[in-house]
Order: structure tokens, then C-alpha cells, then sequence
């Protein structure tokens, strides 16, 4: 977020360093050129104390600004967890139930999360049913079931609902019969994540079968409940899965070599959503907000609330012992 006070770099964290440019005449309300972010966004979400805030407050900080997505400080303070600043703003009379994003407050976003104490007593609390509480709980629950190693690398994976390996293989344009049973391309990277997949021979015994090396595949097939899994870097192409997804539906899970990852979900050939874990959605699906996409104060890694998400959206499942260790279908390289 860049700063609303210009390019200096400023310690929020100190509150005589934010009182000293207030004198000096910086504007309290001033306002980052993109985001529309005032310096209260900007103390709240780098984890400034409250005594920042009450110093911005002090000075005439508008303590309900909404910046460009309709964010508050407020509702900023609650996703990135700062419990410090959220007390000092509650203090300083922001609204806790002031609609934000969607149209969800602050308050109801910190309902479902570690600052619930801080909401729950207020006046104007919303009273949240067993079944929300219910669906909650399973989302997280099965989010938690997706926090693994992290084997990504770089590689996709898509869930395609009710498509056996088959046909999900002649849709990838390859013959069944020619895509053998193989070792996961996961079960290497687990056991040695340095692993060289065009490097060391096996050194298994001879026992008649072909042995096959991850380079020898594009991608990997599997059947799973509800449908099948695909594996590899061909489960991000936007006209691959178009193809995939045609009388059927399709999630898609993009594992950047930088650390992100993004969701796509496909219906009957078309994209219908496209998204990031990590960021707040502008208009969020109902299954965003239950897989907690873009709220910084749960602890849950984005890849576990990507495929979290995909498995609500698509009902297909994984578990790390079969991603690492069940065979799948080695689709051969074009050519090969």
C-alpha cells in the first residue's frame, strides 16, 4: 500500500514519529493516490499500535473513511487481526456495524474471526445463527485438512466434477491407452524436495515394468470421489479448460513460483470466477467468505483456503497421502 503521506517511508509503529508530521502539517486525512487509503488504512494495516491511532484521532482522522473498495479502518484493523488498533478506534466511536465491502460491517467480519471478544457485547450485534455457525465450522475444518507441505512449485491443479479418467484424459486430447500408470509427480518432491526429476536414474530393482520419469509427462490424471483430478501446468491454460469444463463444472488452483496462488472456476465452458486467497474480493462469492479469502487474521495458508474453496465448489476431495503417494496417469508429453 503506498503511503498517503507521499513516498518517505514512515515507521507507524511510532506514535511521536506520526504526531511530529501531523505537527509539521501532514494531513490526517489525506489520501493515497490509488486506494484512497488515509493514514489511519495505512497505520492499521502494518500493525500500528492503538497509540497511533489515538494520535491520527487527536489530530482530526476521520475514523469511518472508507477508502476506494469501501474498506474502513475499522474493518481493516479486524482482517489484519491488529486487536490494538481496532480497541483504539472503537474508542475513538468508529461503527462497528457501518456496511463495508458486500455489504458485510467490520463487526460481522470480526464476528468469524480471533477479535470476536471486541464485537460480540456491542450494541447492534447481529445475531448469528446455528446453521451460519455450522457452515463456518466445516469451512474451517476443512481448510485446516488442507494445510500441508508445501510441494507446489509451480504446478496446477484442477477438479473437474463427474468425469471419469477417460474421458478426462481424450478431453486433454490424449489416448487413454497410452497414458500409463505412474508414480505421482508429488511422491519425488515430498521424499527430496531438491529432487532433479530429469537428474539420477531409479534405483529400484528391475521388475519388468517400464520405469517412467516425471519428464516424460505433461500432466497427470486421477479419478477421485465426485470426479477426477488433474495435475500439471496444463490445468492453467484458459482454453484447456474451457474444453475440460464443457456440460460440467471445473476449479483450478494456479500455485505461483512467488509464493500466491489463484482460484479459477469454469461452467460448462466458461470462466465464471477468478480470484485470490490473499486479496478481499470486491464482490465475494458466499464460499470466499466461508473459506476466509483476503482475511489476514486467520491462520490458514492461502493454498489451504484455495483448495478448500475448489473442493466446495467442485464436492471433489484430496487428502495429502494420496496427492504424494496414490499412482496416477501420466499424460506423455506432446510428441513423446
Amino acid at each position: 500500500m503506498s503511503d498517503a503521506w507521499g513516498m518517505t517511508p514512515l515507521n507507524w509503529r511510532d506514535p511521536a514519529e506520526v504526531r511530529h508530521r501531523l505537527v509539521t502539517g501532514a494531513d490526517p486525512n489525506a489520501r493515497s493516490f490509488a486506494l484512497r487509503a488515509t493514514p489511519l488504512h495505512e497505520a492499521v494495516t502494518t500493525h500500528a499500535p492503538g497509540d497511533v491511532v489515538d494520535v491520527l484521532v487527536a489530530h482530526g482522522a476521520d475514523v469511518d473513511a472508507a477508502d476506494a473498495e469501501g474498506a474502513t479502518p475499522l474493518r481493516e484493523a479486524v482482517r489484519w487481526g491488529n486487536r490494538s488498533a481496532a480497541e483504539a478506534l472503537l474508542r475513538a466511536g468508529a461503527d462497528p456495524w457501518r456496511p463495508a465491502i458486500a455489504g458485510r460491517s467490520p463487526g460481522r467480519l470480526g464476528l468469524d474471526g480471533p477479535l470476536t471478544d471486541l464485537f460480540a457485547g456491542l450494541a447492534g450485534a447481529p445475531s448469528i445463527s446455528v446453521q451460519e455457525r455450522d457452515r463456518q465450522t466445516r469451512a474451517d475444518a476443512l481448510i485446516a485438512s488442507y494445510e500441508w507441505e508445501g510441494y507446489w512449485d509451480g504446478l496446477d491443479l484442477a477438479f473437474v466434477v463427474a468425469v471419469d479418467e477417460d474421458e478426462l484424459i481424450g478431453r486433454l486430447g490424449a489416448e487413454p491407452a497410452r497414458c500409463p500408470l505412474t508414480d505421482s509427480p508429488f511422491r519425488e518432491m515430498a521424499e527430496d524436495p531438491h529432487a532433479d526429476w530429469a537428474g539420477d536414474e531409479a534405483e529400484d530393482e528391475d521388475d519388468g515394468e517400464p520405469e517412467y520419469s516425471p519428464m516424460d509427462f505433461e500432466a497427470w490424471v486421477a479419478r477421485r470421489d465426485g470426479g477426477a483430478v488433474l495435475i500439471g501446468a496444463a490445468a492453467s491454460s484458459d482454453s484447456l479448460c474451457a474444453r475440460l469444463s464443457v456440460g460440467t463444472r471445473l476449479a483450478t488452483v494456479f500455485f505461483n513460483l512467488k509464493g500466491s496462488c489463484y482460484v479459477y472456476c469454469w461452467a460448462d465452458g466458461r470462466r465464471v470466477r477468478q480470484s485470490e486467497p490473499a486479496d478481499y474480493p470486491a464482490d465475494p462469492w458466499p464460499q470466499e467468505w466461508l473459506h476466509r479469502f483476503g482475511h489476514h487474521a486467520h491462520a490458514s495458508s492461502h493454498e489451504a483456503r484455495a483448495l478448500a474453496f475448489i473442493t466446495a465448489y467442485t464436492g471433489v476431495r484430496i487428502d495429502e497421502q494420496w496427492l504424494i503417494h496414490a499412482p496416477k496417469r501420466g499424460v506423455p508429453r506432446t510428441g513423446a
